[in-house]
């Protein structure tokens, strides 16, 4: 089970054109089948009054682009050369249910959530190593430490079986001295 201490009060970010934006956030130490890290939540103090129209709109676009991209392999900042990252494709799902959970569309929220399943059930049949943990893409068998994430933004439950045995590989093969390498080579 996750553990979590109180570390230390955050109550403004700054935005990127330096207005403050009044935030309930917290600084954590978060235990997480007993190892120890620290996690920054924080979310605004009130919705951005005056952009519920904006935000429902991104939603139904970042929604709709899923729905008709998921498939196709992805590449970016992180990911130079395309493929169907492990990563990618379960973040999608977990921005899929937080839509359906903040997000009043009716008869969308049952499409989203079936959707998440989908991505999240040929993710698993075609990224789970063999022994239980999530591997980088279904073609790259090595560990990704990004794949920590997947359960803190509910791609995944934290006790799922998939979740420990990918931080137990990963603190096995990617720490070393304190540290924790993203990949190896």
């Amino acid at each position: 089970s996750e553990e979590t201490a109180n570390a230390g009060p955050v109550n403004r970010l700054v935005r990127r054109d330096g207005m403050p934006l009044p935030v309930t956030a917290r600084l954590q130490s978060v235990s997480w089948q007993g190892r120890a890290a620290l996690l920054l939540t924080a979310r605004p103090e009130a919705p951005l009054r005056g952009h519920e129209g904006a935000v429902r709109a991104f939603a139904e676009i970042a929604a709709a682009a899923i729905a008709k991209r998921w498939q196709e392999p992805d590449a970016g900042v992180w990911e130079i050369d395309p493929d169907a990252w492990t990563h990618s494709r379960l973040i999608c799902a977990a921005g899929l249910r937080a839509i359906s959970a903040r997000h009043p569309a009716g008869e969308r929220i049952a499409g989203w959530l079936t959707l998440a399943d989908r991505i999240t059930a040929d993710t698993t049949a075609n990224a789970l190593h063999a022994t239980g943990r999530w591997q980088r893409s279904p073609g790259d068998e090595r560990l990704d430490a990004a794949l920590l994430l997947l359960p803190l933004r509910g791609a995944i439950p934290i006790d799922d079986p998939r979740s420990i045995a990918t931080l137990d590989a990963i603190e096995h093969e990617l720490t070393q001295d304190g540290y924790c390498y993203r990949y190896r080579p």
